[in-house]
């Protein structure tokens, strides 16, 4: 068990996850209690410097901890958080029992202890992971407490599946210090009440997209009809594409700055931006000095030829003193020297216990731009895998974007990926017709298409052979193929028409599929 001192203890639950030391000893001061320790055994949301929340034991209890770490500001948010659970309470609204309040020894964070219920789990993860019909219906019961929420005057800031949790059939709200209570005991308007369900349903898993208008019914039932269905279908329908448009903007504006959970990184010419969950010792020494030394296909080293001038190789006439002597045979020809290899534009690499897919691409840019990270294909990559992680598409998950400014043969820009196997779709479509689930791949491939396009995403130069399979899911092996619009105007769909022709031609030519493919998506375009 590590166990911290008091005057440690706001540094230690600022780092990340990865770098504290499981299970974590916390002296706690609870009021009106004697002091005591919970002993946390696990994570669950961290914010580097912000916010700890773990797993633990407290007094014979399985309890939850929640730290509010930001100097200054903890103690305000831990009113605001009892404020909120004190709503839901009024509300009649489940909520997890607060169980006590307080500070860590010697008083300068705040914290909370809530019950831990040990068989729910968020409603996000439930949504994404169980069953067609049982993840339709648990989200069903997601927006019927939305609406209960709004009854009773109360709005969710954070309005996201994972501010809920499922415990069996009930469902529970969280998060109450990101609560809106100025109005309670006064319903929500119609206008804020369609914000609200667009935010969440467009940061939904894509599956949803089949459930609007279940969604827009049960909303309705849950106030008491104070809002139409129809009227609120026809909301959604036309809002929640601009919306998803919006996120999808504002993904591609912050992956490019540092703030959590990115880190940036400046080293002379060169500049990076690394992921939290990647970054290491390893990967700062690649970022600081390059693929010398880590890459898996390393350049070959030339021979050194032996120097025409050195007495070794030169031929010594001969000897004035044995004139019958034969001369020596001549010195073979030097090998040609080994040309110098090229800069690898894909390698895999292995820091930090992880192992990465390097994307090297020249950049073309002028030495005394300014901007960081200009237009090539490892910048596409990262922005569309973020772009992917929005959408609830599988896809490689990003680690670092690495711009060298003076790198030997030119600029180059740098994407390093988690390196994942999976089988070609090609392949797969043929293992699975003998298994009998060819249909079901295909239609998984549409309903990537089909979601990705809601967020203002075209295949672009997306061909059959960049998508794999794995796990017996389609994911998008090559994501900076992709292309991203900015608007869904009449630019979007013509370039939508012509890339989904031409990746469905690209797929009859090396397997059959195309056609149930185009089916698939005429039905939902």
């Amino acid at each position: 068990m590590s166990i911290s001192p008091p005057s440690d203890l706001h540094e230690t639950l600022s780092r990340r996850s990865e770098d504290i030391r499981w299970p974590l000893s916390l002296p706690v001061e609870l009021e009106g209690r004697a002091a005591s320790v919970v002993e946390c055994s696990a994570p669950l949301r961290i914010l580097a410097g912000k916010r700890f929340v773990a797993r633990g034991r407290w007094e014979n209890l399985d309890v939850v901890v929640k730290v509010f770490l930001q100097p200054g500001k903890s103690r305000a948010h831990r009113l605001r958080a009892e404020r909120g659970v004190a709503a839901l309470v009024r509300c009649q609204i489940p909520t997890p029992r607060l169980l006590g309040r307080g500070t860590l020894a010697g008083g300068r964070d705040d914290l909370l202890l809530f019950e831990h219920l040990s068989d729910a789990e968020t409603a996000e993860r439930a949504v994404r992971e169980r069953g067609a019909e049982d993840a339709r219906r648990l989200f069903l019961a997601v927006v019927s407490m939305v609406a209960l929420l709004h009854r009773s005057g109360l709005r969710q800031r954070d309005m996201t599946l994972r501010n809920f949790l499922a415990s069996g059939d009930v469902i529970h709200a969280l998060d109450p210090d990101t609560l809106s209570i100025r109005r309670e005991g006064r319903a929500i308007g119609r206008r804020a009440a369609t914000a609200d369900i667009v935010r969440l349903m467009s940061v939904a898993p894509a599956r949803i997209d089949g459930w609007v208008a279940d969604a827009a019914g049960a909303y309705s039932a849950a106030t008491g009809g104070a809002i139409g269905p129809r009227e609120l279908l026809a909301d959604l329908r036309r809002r929640l594409p601009r919306m998803r448009l919006f996120q999808a903007r504002r993904r591609v504006i912050r992956c490019l700055r540092a703030g959590h959970p990115r880190l940036l990184f400046r080293c002379g010419p060169v500049t990076a931006l690394a992921m939290r969950a990647a970054d290491g010792i390893e990967l700062r020494d690649y970022i600081a000095a390059g693929p010398s030394s880590s890459s898996s296909s390393p350049p070959s080293s030339p021979s050194s030829p032996s120097s025409p001038s050195s007495p070794s190789s030169s031929s010594s006439p001969p000897s004035s003193s044995s004139p019958s002597s034969p001369p020596p045979p001549p010195p073979p020809p030097p090998p040609p020297p080994a040309p110098a290899a090229a800069p690898a534009d894909r390698f895999t690499v292995d820091l930090d216990g992880r192992h990465l897919e390097v994307l090297s691409f020249e950049t073309g840019r002028a030495a005394g731009r300014r901007a960081p990270f200009s237009e090539t294909s490892a910048l596409r990559g990262w922005i569309m895998a973020h772009i992917l992680e929005l959408a609830g598409v599988r896809g490689p998950l990003p680690a670092a974007l690495v711009e060298r400014r003076r790198a030997a043969g030119g600029a180059r820009c740098e994407l390093l990926r988690e390196a994942s196997s999976s089988l070609p779709l090609i392949e797969a479509l043929s293992a699975e017709t003998l298994r009998g689930g060819r249909a079901r791949l295909l239609a998984a491939v549409a309903e990537q298409l089909f979601h990705l396009q809601l967020f203002g995403v075209t295949p672009g130069d997306l061909r059959p052979g960049d998508i794999g399979v794995a796990g017996g899911e389609p994911l998008i092996r090559d994501p900076q193929r992709l292309r991203f619009h900015r608007r869904r105007g009449w630019r979007f769909r013509r370039a939508l028409r012509r890339e989904l022709a031409a990746f469905l031609d690209a797929m009859e030519g090396e397997a059959e599929g195309a056609g149930e493919v185009a089916a698939l998506l005429a039905a939902r375009l």
